[in-house]
């Protein structure tokens, strides 16, 4: 019996320190960086994003770079800048490293030990699984970067009619017609997470930062759900004379909304456009606006799309391949053509230029931009090109559209690029389920192609939408594998600056991709006091922003190559303010 009172003893004391002393939590974490990839365990640290304190531990996944982002273990999701993470101590091996894990493309956190200090020095940490250090992916052929797993197929009750990003492109919007519902995908998990019905089948959905719309054409209301909750917080009536037929809106914006319609004029339908505000719901329409139209008739298909803050959209209409970007500066449109193209124009992550298919790319005064691709036929043009959603990469789609100028054995493969570049990093994939319905109707597609692959570097996946089956393929696909081998000087940035806010210190930890271990940083131009440190951390003493501000650095490596890297400073409440 004195045998039992001693283990319970032991017990209780156990017990009571566990519950009065803080935890010694033992965290995994790997990390993933451009070269290779590094994994070891660390004690608990306290981080910040933007002015909110948080632990290591509170984090399932972090990528601090292109697009900062904290995924927490509560299923939240945190949008700003990521401090903390600059001087990490990782037990690697039994060895102490000093890591800088800022400069990681993803990081993971798995907490392999919670216990009280007690407990800790009863399980001493050499009995913990052993880290690892992860080599950088080996130098070979193309075939060396094929995925490890089958594709994960998601499956929909109906076909997809249209995927729509939202939350600053955490989540998938799917719009399934014929089902009168829409399906909600949270990209970090990868899973269904919202099924909401639709009061009719033919809904419009546009997705924002934190809210998202449905726009019901035949019942001529909008209705207005938070992000947050996936609740409706507001219905309003569309005062419109025409159904509205497309939408749009920048996924990390606050809008605000582009609407598509047919109006009479001159005897015709033809397109033209209205704003929406994303507070009041009422649209927006004045002389300024009609600036923005195309002849054509109420059939037309016409895409929409909003750049991710909304600070430029464009469009495309089959009436004659026209497209076109529109910069709304104070109510205003400033059209910008572009020239014909067979299907979507599609703006890059960085909002500094847009993509299209079959035409390559152009900056946003309409000027093209060397992708260095080859035309391999009279309706595959070069390709249908899809910026990634980090800057410096795009894929390019090929498909067989039974026009192709060349015989299949000489076609140039489809895959990855750095912008700029002719060279294939990662061949593309067999891609059955993106092959058009007709082969002599570059534009039979039910959804534009790139609303139907997106291109996700930090998460190494590729997903696709086929039309049919009823469903969303995801794949395992490291389109960083190929710098590994890739044997010519490259320089890019991968990050997107972040919003201004309404005061304090603007931070933007400026990130690259190189073939070089130096690469320096230098401010030429900006507001005054904006510094730059040999990190590219650019720092500015906030001050109020009338209109976007621009600034441009130059970064060049240690060999004496040099890149011009130009953006502006815009502001989230600025950007909805002067709509």
């Amino acid at each position: 019996m004195w045998f039992y009172r001693i283990i319970l003893g032991l017990v209780l004391v156990i017990v009571f320190f566990a519950a009065h002393v803080n935890a010694g939590v033992i965290l995994q974490v790997t990390a993933e960086f451009a070269d290779g990839s590094i994994s070891g365990t660390t004690p608990d640290i306290p981080l910040r994003s933007g002015q909110r304190q948080l632990l290591l531990s509170q984090a399932r996944q972090i990528t601090p770079q292109a697009l900062p982002r904290v995924f927490m273990v509560d299923g939240n999701r945190l949008l700003d800048e990521v401090s903390g993470l600059e001087h990490v101590q990782l037990n690697v091996g039994g060895s102490i490293t000093p890591v800088d894990l800022s400069h990681a493309r993803i990081i993971s956190v798995r907490t392999i030990s919670a216990i009280s200090p007690l407990l800790a020095a009863l399980t001493p940490e050499s009995k913990l699984p052993a880290p690892q250090v992860m080599p950088s992916p080996a130098a070979g052929d193309i075939e060396a970067t094929r995925p490890a797993r089958p594709p994960t197929e998601i499956k929909f009750p109906a076909p997809v009619t249209d995927v729509v990003k939202a939350g600053d492109d955490r989540f998938l919007l799917i719009l399934l017609g014929a089902s009168r519902s829409l399906q909600i995908v949270d990209l970090a998990t990868m899973r269904v997470v919202k099924v909401l019905p639709l009061a009719s089948s033919d809904a419009i959905v546009v997705g924002g930062l934190t809210r998202f719309l449905v726009i019901l054409p035949s019942l001529g209301v909008v209705e207005r759900y938070s992000l947050a909750t996936f609740v409706r917080d507001r219905v309003a009536p569309l005062k419109l004379q025409t159904p509205v037929q497309a939408a749009a809106m920048g996924s990390a914006s606050e809008g605000p909304v582009l609407l598509h319609r047919s109006v009479p004029k001159g005897g015709i339908l033809t397109d033209t456009f209205a704003v929406l505000d994303l507070n009041t719901l009422q649209p927006q329409t004045s002389k300024d606006f009609e600036s923005l139209i195309f002849a054509g008739y109420y059939d037309n298909l016409v895409y929409v799309r909003a750049s991710r803050r909304g600070a430029f959209f464009t469009t495309w209409t089959s009436a004659d391949n026209s497209e076109a970007i529109a910069n709304l500066n104070g109510g205003k449109f400033e059209i910008v053509p572009l020239p014909n193209s067979i299907g979507y124009v599609t703006p890059s992550p960085d909002e500094a230029s847009v993509y299209t298919a079959g035409q390559g790319a152009f900056d946003l005064t309409g000027k093209s931009i060397a992708l260095s691709l080859p035309a391999v036929g009279v309706n595959d043009y070069i390709g249908n090109v899809i910026p990634a959603e980090t800057p410096g990469l795009f894929f390019n789609l090929r498909r067989d559209n039974g026009q192709d100028s060349l015989p299949p054995g000489r076609r140039p493969p489809g895959g990855v690029h750095i912008v700029g570049r002719p060279e294939v990093l990662v061949a593309q994939p067999a891609l059955p389920e993106m092959e058009p319905r007709d082969r002599l109707v570059p534009y039979s597609d039910q959804m534009a192609l790139d609303r139907r692959l997106i291109f996700q570097p930090a998460f190494k996946r590729l997903i696709t939408i086929p039309e049919q089956p009823n469903e969303m393929v995801v794949r395992d696909f490291d389109s960083y594998a190929g710098l590994a081998r890739y044997q010519n000087i490259y320089l890019f940035v991968t990050s997107v600056p972040p919003p201004v806010a309404a005061s304090g210190t603007y931070r933007y930890p400026i990130h690259v991709l190189g073939k070089s271990k130096s690469i320096t940083f230098q401010l030429v131009s900006g507001p005054p006091q904006m510094r730059i440190d040999q990190a590219g951390v650019l720092t500015w003493p906030i001050s109020t922003i009338n209109q976007p501000i621009p600034v441009k650095v130059s970064i060049a490596t240690a060999a004496g190559f040099e890149i011009s890297y130009e953006f502006e400073l815009r502001s989230l409440a600025d950007r909805a303010a002067s709509r």
